[in-house]
């Protein structure tokens, strides 16, 4: 076997083999030969880490201490019907976060770290920055006030997240207990005219959106979370009722309504009451690149609506759907000129960046400051996506009927087909950055944190690649192994099943 005596770093089906693993991502080639899944690489911290569970077990039964200690609330470092080498997620989540988690002085000594702790700073550690959405749920969650609803919610999220990734079936159990008791929670707290309008309720129906990624259980096409939210604020708004969170729970909401109003543009009615989300999101949240993006989906869904109308002969009323569709196609061509200058009001933070790949020739690779920025910039490339398809779809109907046009049309084609292949081309570019390869330096890196967070950032991205018609079958390929990455690796169900839809939908 390779390496004897030292920590085995590769995938566990090259292990069993007895043959070397290249660690290649998102699979190692060993795999893709055998046709077999690959199930991932340990890290070598954690590979230095070894089972002793039936060694000690042996030992006390000899001795005659053999203790039985309650593992409810501490820490559970290894699986009973675990493998010789496996060990549980609790175990394997990342133990620099150790040193900075409060203790329970009436646990026994070896285990005196709390396991919500540790759960709940590993999600921390993979899902928020310092800067941007849920920047204040880690001292959010501290608060007394926050114990019934936020931190069941919190902990329920933690526990799926590091069953996901570390495939610990006692983990993902454990945590399906937990979900049922923080939706008794959210429950009794919108119940409750004190507790409702609270930051702690707001956050904990937004982390139930989180939560449906992590598990799989989401739709885009629904929504349904942040439609709730979105009615509690509107009461809030109404009464006149401020937090000192407020315009951080407005920018939040900003970073994820995006999708429901682009997606709602194609069936009649939106899932999400725009009025509701954009009255009340224009008024509290500050002007930021992100907010100025939100008002182009508006726009853009509401243009999209009307070409598929003119398309369907919905609009009677017309007596000639040329004139009509040749309106609307102008409309576009206006808001991507507004669109394409979206970049230059940006202040140093917000820029993108963009430097050369040093193993492939002739790829470059976009690298951004933090996480946030990088998302908003992905949302602006798929914003003008959709744009573009909707105009596409005009023009080919104008190209049918309006004859007089054709050259004109042709180049407005053409235009169009080229801002798409930019845009999933910038996509493709901004993967590495999202998983945390490149750092906002645009060095290599391996680093493990944010990862979470940049994997459902770049979800919704890598749907539309394959969505759209125009996008070209290399960069199609790339989409479905990276949701396959994002999947298998850091436990977002949410992404594979994207791919399976998307792929239902092609075929």
């Amino acid at each position: 076997m390779p390496n004897p005596g030292g920590p085995y770093l590769g995938c566990e089906t090259c292990r069993r083999r007895r043959i070397k693993c290249d660690r290649g991502r998102p699979e190692c080639t060993r795999c893709i030969k055998y046709g077999s899944k690959c199930p991932g690489y340990p890290l070598e911290r954690d590979a230095r880490f070894r089972n002793q569970t039936r060694k000690v077990l042996y030992q006390q039964s000899i001795t005659g201490n053999q203790t039985t200690l309650n593992m409810s609330n501490t820490i559970q470092i290894m699986c009973p019907n675990a493998t010789e080498q496996q060990m549980t997620a609790l175990g394997l989540v990342d133990r620099a976060t150790l040193g900075t988690t409060q203790t329970n002085s009436s646990l026994p000594k070896q285990l005196s770290v709390s396991e919500y702790s540790i759960l709940t700073e590993f999600f921390f550690n993979q899902s928020v920055i310092s800067v941007g959405w849920y920047s204040f749920l880690p001292k959010l969650h501290l608060r007394p006030s926050a114990k019934s609803c936020l931190q069941a919610t919190l902990f329920a999220t933690s526990c799926f997240l590091a069953a996901n990734q570390f495939r610990d079936l006692l983990m993902a159990q454990k945590a399906t207990r937990r979900y049922g008791v923080a939706l008794q929670a959210i429950n009794a707290a919108i119940a409750d005219p004190m507790r409702a309008w609270q930051d702690e309720t707001l956050v904990s129906i937004l982390l139930l959106n989180v939560l449906d990624d992590i598990t799989g259980e989401s739709s885009f096409g629904s929504y349904s979370h942040l439609e709730g939210c979105a009615q509690l604020i509107k009461q809030r708004q109404d009464s006149d009722f401020q937090t000192e969170h407020s315009e951080d729970l407005a920018h939040s909401i900003v970073m994820q309504i995006q999708p429901a109003i682009l997606e709602g543009h194609r069936s009649q009615t939106s899932t999400v009451r725009e009025e509701l989300i954009g009255k009340w999101l224009y008024g509290q949240s500050r002007p930021s690149p992100a907010v100025r993006i939100l008002s182009f989906c508006f726009q853009i869904s509401r243009l999209g609506k009307m070409i598929q109308e003119a398309l369907a002969g919905a609009t009677a009323r017309e007596q000639d759907g040329t004139v009509l569709l040749i309106m609307l196609l102008e409309d576009g061509m206006n808001l991507e000129k507004r669109m394409a200058d979206w970049h230059r009001l940006l202040d140093e933070r917000w820029e993108r960046k963009t430097s050369a790949s040093k193993t492939m020739d002739g790829v470059l690779l976009d690298y951004y400051s933090d996480i946030q920025v990088a998302k908003t910039w992905n949302h602006w490339r798929v914003a003008r996506i959709v744009l573009h398809d909707s105009l596409l779809d005009a023009i080919s109907s104008l190209q049918l009927s309006a004859r007089g046009f054709q050259g004109s049309l042709d180049i407005l084609q053409a235009n169009s087909s080229a801002i798409i292949t930019r845009m999933v081309s910038e996509i493709s570019a901004s993967i590495p950055y999202h998983l945390q390869q490149v750092d906002e330096k645009g060095r290599a890196t391996t680093q493990t944190s944010q990862r979470v967070l940049g994997g459902r950032a770049l979800m919704w991205p890598l749907k539309m690649v394959l969505q759209c018609k125009w996008s070209a079958p290399f960069y199609k390929q790339e989409a479905m192994e990276t949701l396959q990455f994002i999947s298998d690796v850091l436990g977002i169900k949410q992404a594979i099943k994207l791919q399976d839809k998307t792929l239902e939908r092609s075929a």
